[in-house]
């Protein structure tokens, strides 16, 4: 079982959650939310670190930000890549499908072994990481 046959991440989201693995990032999930706890449908997508490094996430599409997210309690950060969309619902789908390969197209200009050097050299793990179904 590989890395990514574990990690929960939307349909629509798959090749992201991809690209950033091979890029070195540890990818916990990638959701799609509706308009539940958001006012507008939201995508975010969790990693198992706290990726202090703005380098990373320069020049990154329109829309699209870094957040912390507090888990265990508040005693452990996680970066989140975020984007809220802000359409109406009948261009929604439009919008996701713009939305998100915008941010494929910017991860493919990354380069792999670049990002990777950037990570270990600041002191993170590159390895995936396999999660659990109870995690």
């Amino acid at each position: 079982m590989s890395a990514i046959d574990v990690i929960w991440a939307d349909e629509k989201l798959v090749g992201i959650a991809q690209r950033l693995m091979d890029k070195g990032f540890r990818v916990n999930s990638c959701i799609l939310h509706g308009n539940g706890i958001y006012s507008k449908p939201a995508i975010r997508i969790y990693f198992d670190e706290h990726y202090d490094i703005e380098s990373l996430f320069h020049d990154m599409p329109p829309g699209w930000y870094t957040e912390t997210f507090l888990g265990n309690g508040g005693s452990r950060k996680f970066t989140v890549l975020a984007e809220d969309c802000e359409c109406d619902d009948e261009d929604l789908e439009y919008e996701l499908v713009l939305t998100i390969s915008n941010l494929e197209t910017w991860l493919d200009s990354i380069d792999s072994e670049a990002a990777k050097a950037v990570l270990i050299l600041a002191g993170y793990s590159t390895e995936p990481v396999i999660h659990t179904r109870e995690e």
